[in-house]
Parts: structure tokens; C-alpha cells; sequence
């Protein structure tokens, strides 16, 4: 009975291998081979074999990828493809890769999809292009076989995996060689895009993951990875040479409609997390870190179609280059709108340590646009910033404007009417007592950014908060005092250093040079605004 069994498991077996063999399944899966692929494209040798595991399809790769129906999984074994891919201006452009098509290599630089491109080509080439939906690719890296000409960087662009259809996904790729030129204006610019998916807001399901950017680029143009609609930016990394230029990005999105970024890796570049592009809602970037990025957060907008809300950013890090000019910076102008922006956890540290100061983050309100309902709190940045939010004219002041956890050590800027000589930094409290001297070592601007505790007993004195507007109109924004009246009965008058420039804005709306905090007032907390105006929050 056992050896009847044994047979007749032999027979099954013997049954399937030749139905393999004989037959590839229709709108099913199809296996390739990289036999002689380059001789083959190069001749355009028609596909052999019949595209089963045993009996792969070889010969012109983008010919067997043309014949294969929609909906099917296409494996790639180890090795290298040759492709002449999609080249704008040509008659097969875009028409290679159909709706559902799942194409499977066998690893990152196990299998290698590579493109012979023409260096001197002016036109505009993907190595993957396609607008058919549903589409997915993973495990191989795509790569161009030719360094482009200077003409070619000039008038050309060479792009990556294009994959415009909703709900694609791209998966364990490796992506270089990209190209692409900045001529100084967008509009006549040749961007070129490493890995994107997605283009427009109702595109849904869109995925780019466990993925690889990297060099050589050519040019100076260049965006790693660009996920629009809806969908998830995670685990990437994307490594920008020296040769990738000032202007490359790395993490970008564009009518952005609940998009994750999360655990990404990104080295170098102009711009981290970055969008300009669309109306966007719902964007989370969480997780990632950022080395030696000059811009780790970067959002401009400038359209009045740009209505964006709820964009967060939690518990980044970032390793600035405090030697060089780097800052995060979020800005709207020309009637768009950014509403409900939180920044929170995120630890920023000096790569290289430097007595350099720059600006950690900047809120940007240009002519026309609005940012409101801020909250910004519990960040790390580092001791050399010159402040750790600046936000200016004229973001709206209001009660969703929250600056929790900007550090006691950040000094503010200085001008000729201070001397730094013997300035020391602020400190985590400072302690007056009344008829006392006030401020410390007469150095009033750097009690900035404290909690100033007044002690004594039943007497008065007076406190001037910092310098937020001078006679040659210098302003400070974002500037902020906490101060505590603990004393037994006493009262501290609170006013402004200058009151022919500046002014308190208590909380109850009214505007005046001076207020008084008793005892049993609550403690009264103050964040500079706009026009040398101090706000009572």
C-alpha cells in the first residue's frame, strides 16, 4: 500500500513538471531569463521559450514585457536585463508595463535592470514609466549602462521608476544614475525623480519602501522619492553625493492626501522632507533622520489653490552641519494657507560642533498667505542657534500657538547697542528680588527664553522683558518670558525696555507699555510678536 502511494505521488509530480514545461499560464505568472540580453536587444531577437519556471522567456527584454497580459506576475531571475526603457518622443513610450502587472526580481543588485541609454540624448528617459494603475515592482535595481554628456545633463533628463497609476507600489529597489539640470527657474527646469508613485490627491494605496536612491547623479536637479495621494514613504534611504548639487531632495510629496513618512534614512542634499506642489492634508513624518541635510524640513507654498491642514512633525532627528548655513522652514505666501502645524520631539544635534549661529526653524508668512494653529514643543536643537523658532511677520497670534520647550541656552541675536563682552547665557530660572538689580550683569536680552522667579518679601520692583524692536529697527519674533511672582505680598511691575517701539499685548486684548503681577496672580507668560509687540498667552 505504501509503495501504491509512493508511485502515485511520482505520477502527480511527473504530471505537473511537464504541465509546466508545456504550458505558460495565461494572465498568470510568467519567468524571464537574463540570457544574452544584451545581444539579443541589440539585434532585436523575438522572445524564445514559452515563460514558464522551467522553460523562462529570453531575448529582447521590452519585447517579452510588452507581450505579457495585464495582471500577471512577471520573476525575474539573477542577473542583468538590458532595456532601451521609455524614452519620451517614441512611439512605445509608457506602453511597456499594463494595469496590475507585479514584476519580482530576485534582490537588490542580484537583479539588475539596466538601461542603454544614448549619452548625448536630449530627450526624456525612465528607466520605468507608466501610467496604468495597480502596477508593482521590487527586489532588482535599475541603472543607466552611460554617464550622460554635458549636452545631454543640459537639455535631457533621466529619471528613474515613474509609476503614475493609483495604487502602486514599488519595494526593495535600488535606484542611480538619475540626471537632471536646475537652470535658475522652475518653469524651465528638468527635474529629475529617483522613485515616484502616484499624481494626484484620489490616487490611494501608493507605497515606496525598503528602497535606495543613490549616486552617481548628474546634474543638479534631482528628487529621490516622490509619493502623491494617499500612502506610505517608509524605511528608505537616500544618500546624496557632493555631485547631486544644491538643489537635491529627498523625501517629497505632492497633493498630498494622508501620506505616512516614517523610518527613512537620508544623507546629504538640499532639502529633506520636502513639498511645493498641490493642496495637501494629513502629511506625517515620523521617525526619520536626517545627516548633514542643509533644509531637513522644507515646505513653500505660494498658490492660492494651496489649502493645506494638519501637517505633523514628530520625533525626527537631525544632524546639522552647524558649520554651514542649514534650517528648517516652513512657509505659505500669495493666498495659501498652511493651518494646524505640529512639531514636536524632534532632536536636532551638530554633526560637527561649531560656534556658528544659525536658525533651527523658520515660520515664514509671506505677502498674502496664512500659518496658524502652531504648536511647537518638547524639541531638542542645538546650543549654537541663534533662535530655536523664529517666525515672522505676520503669523497669527492666537490660542493654538503653542512654544513649549524651546531651551534656556538659546541666545538671541545682538547688535551694537549690547556688549557681549560679559554677556552670560540664560538660564533655566532667574531668580530677582524685589529692590534688587535687575537684569542680571545688565545683560536684559539673555534672560530670554526663561522663567524669571521674583522673591522678597511685601516691597515692588520692576521688570523689563528683552529687547524685541531697536531704534534701527532690528525685531525679534518668537522671543518668549515666563514669570512667577513668589514673592510673600510683593508687586513687580512688567514692562516693555522701549516703550516708544514696543508694547504689551495683554491677554484680555488691550495694549500697553506696563502691567502689574501680584502675588496671587497667576504667572503671566509672554512670546514676542510681531512689531515689537509682546503677547500675554
Amino acid at each position: 500500500m505504501r509503495t501504491s502511494v509512493i508511485k502515485l505521488r511520482g505520477i502527480l509530480l511527473i504530471l505537473v513538471t511537464v504541465s509546466l514545461w508545456g504550458f505558460a499560464a495565461q494572465a498568470g505568472e510568467y519567468w524571464i531569463s537574463p540570457s544574452n540580453s544584451l545581444s539579443y536587444l541589440q539585434n532585436n531577437t523575438a522572445p524564445a521559450n514559452q515563460g514558464t519556471l522551467e522553460s523562462p522567456y529570453y531575448g529582447h527584454f521590452d519585447q517579452i514585457i510588452s507581450s505579457i497580459p495585464s495582471n500577471s506576475i512577471i520573476h525575474l531571475s539573477p542577473g542583468v536585463y538590458w532595456s532601451r526603457g521609455d524614452v519620451g518622443q517614441t512611439t512605445n513610450f509608457g506602453l511597456r508595463f499594463k494595469i496590475g502587472q507585479k514584476v519580482r526580481g530576485s534582490g537588490i543588485d542580484t537583479t539588475v535592470l539596466r538601461m542603454t541609454n544614448d549619452p548625448n540624448s536630449s530627450n526624456f528617459m525612465a528607466i520605468i514609466y507608466t501610467t496604468n494603475s495597480s502596477v508593482e515592482v521590487s527586489d532588482l535595481t535599475a541603472e543607466y549602462s552611460t554617464a550622460p554628456s554635458a549636452s545631454a545633463i543640459s537639455n535631457g533628463v533621466g529619471n528613474g521608476l515613474s509609476l503614475f497609476g493609483s495604487d502602486s507600489k514599488i519595494d526593495r529597489v535600488k535606484v542611480t544614475g538619475l540626471w537632471g539640470d536646475w537652470t535658475g527657474s522652475a518653469s524651465t527646469s528638468r527635474e529629475s525623480f529617483g522613485l515616484l508613485v502616484g499624481t494626484n490627491s484620489t490616487d490611494k494605496g501608493g507605497r515606496i519602501a525598503d528602497c535606495e536612491v543613490s549616486g552617481p547623479f548628474y546634474g543638479d536637479y534631482h528628487s529621490a522619492i516622490l509619493l502623491a495621494g494617499e500612502g506610505a514613504v517608509r524605511n528608505n534611504r537616500v544618500i546624496f553625493s557632493e555631485d547631486a548639487g544644491p538643489t537635491g531632495k529627498g523625501l517629497t510629496f505632492a497633493y498630498a492626501n494622508h501620506v505616512s513618512i516614517v523610518g527613512n534614512y537620508q544623507y546629504g542634499g538640499q532639502s529633506g522632507v520636502f513639498s511645493d506642489t498641490g493642496s495637501c492634508t494629513n502629511v506625517i513624518a515620523v521617525g526619520n533622520q536626517f545627516r548633514l541635510t542643509a533644509f531637513p524640513i522644507h515646505l513653500g507654498i505660494a498658490n492660492s489653490t494651496q489649502q493645506w491642514h494638519d501637517i505633523y512633525f514628530v520625533k525626527n532627528l537631525i544632524e546639522a552641519d552647524c558649520d554651514n548655513s542649514w534650517m528648517s522652514s516652513i512657509s505659505a505666501s500669495s493666498n495659501a494657507t498652511i493651518t494646524n502645524i505640529v512639531i514636536a520631539d524632534n532632536v536636532t544635534i551638530p554633526y560637527r560642533q561649531s560656534t556658528n549661529r544659525t536658525t533651527a526653524l523658520l515660520i515664514h508668512q509671506g505677502t498674502g498667505g496664512h500659518v496658524t494653529g502652531l504648536r511647537i514643543f518638547r524639541n531638542l536643537w542645538p546650543t549654537n542657534t541663534v533662535h530655536s523658532l523664529l517666525y515672522t511677520y505676520p503669523i497669527t497670534m492666537n490660542d493654538n500657538l503653542d512654544v513649549e520647550g524651546i531651551p534656556h541656552h538659546v541666545n538671541p541675536e545682538t547688535d551694537d547697542n549690547y556688549n557681549e563682552t560679559n554677556a552670560v547665557a540664560a538660564m533655566p530660572t532667574v531668580v530677582y528680588t524685589l529692590g534688587g538689580t535687575w537684569p542680571p550683569n545688565n545683560q536684559l536680552e539673555r534672560v530670554n527664553q526663561s522663567v524669571v522667579v521674583v522673591t522678597g518679601g511685601s516691597g515692588s520692583g520692576t521688570l523689563k522683558l528683552p529687547v524685541v524692536r531697536n531704534s534701527n529697527d532690528w525685531q525679534w519674533w518668537g522671543r518668549q518670558i515666563t514669570i512667577i511672582n513668589s514673592s510673600t505680598n510683593g508687586t513687580v511691575t512688567i514692562s516693555a525696555s522701549n516703550t516708544s517701539l514696543e508694547r504689551i499685548k495683554k491677554n484680555d486684548g488691550t495694549i500697553t507699555s506696563s502691567m502689574t503681577l501680584n502675588a496671587t496672580n497667576p504667572p503671566a507668560r509672554f512670546v514676542s510678536g510681531q512689531d515689537g509687540t509682546w503677547h500675554q498667552l
